[in-house]
């Protein structure tokens, strides 16, 4: 589906009148920015966008914020030097254990330990500026036009319009806002779905992060007792 389509679903769902100007009570801006919000979550909770770059490694440097220079990343799946070798992932833990002076050790990079949103450190540190191959899990460009196609599957797509229609209502709270919440479970439980086709899909292929393990979330305390069907 289009954005158009989908903004269209959810005005109509909403039970908003598509005359003069569009949607009165439940601003298009405020659908798109919905529609945009549900498509970001699906995203990181899945891993579902692959993407590849190259990313030049300053020199005598340990830690680096990857963010400014991959503006869509979410997290690496699999990082390789130019020759194609690959640099393996390690938890700071094992990082000290390999080598305690580690941060300042110089050579060429061997292993990579990631930490939060965009923190990576490089063992051993580059002695001159080294081009490593990143492939990542990689957020969606924004949807502005009507003409735009959400970067997820399209058998996902309907699951955009039941996020839009809980984020749009949440601002209403009480009754209204809880009569969303099981469409809220449902996104979540689409998420879980494919997040476990991509997570084997990952294991396959050798890659570094898997996604969330949404099976293993109480969603009861967010959404009730309301169950996906």
């Amino acid at each position: 589906m289009t954005t158009g389509a989908i903004s269209a679903l959810v005005s109509s769902r909403l039970n908003e009148a598509a005359g003069v100007g569009g949607p009165q009570f439940y601003p298009a801006s405020e659908i798109l920015a919905g529609i945009n919000e549900g498509q970001r979550l699906f995203c990181l909770l899945t891993l579902c966008l692959e993407r590849q770059t190259n990313w030049v490694a300053a020199a005598n440097t340990t830690f680096f914020h990857l963010l400014p220079v991959i503006a869509d990343y979410i997290a690496p799946l699999r990082i390789t030097d130019a020759a194609g070798a690959k640099v393996r992932p390690a938890r700071f833990s094992e990082l000290w254990a390999l080598d305690t002076a580690w941060p300042s050790s110089v050579g060429a990079p061997i292993r990579y330990a990631a930490a939060g949103a965009d923190l990576v450190a490089l063992y051993k540190r580059p002695a001159a500026p080294v081009t490593l191959q990143v492939q990542y899990a990689g957020s969606p460009t924004l949807l502005v036009l009507d003409a735009d196609v959400p970067a997820i599957p399209p058998e996902y797509h309907q699951e955009l319009v039941n996020f839009a229609i809980y984020r749009v209502r949440q601002v209403e709270g009480g009754a209204e806002f809880a009569a969303t919440l099981p469409l809220l479970d449902h996104f979540l439980g689409a998420a879980q779905e494919y997040a476990n086709y991509v997570r084997a899909r990952n294991v396959g292929a050798g890659y570094d992060s898997m996604p969330f393990e949404l099976s293993s979330f109480d969603r009861s305390r967010l959404v009730g007792k309301s169950k996906r069907k």
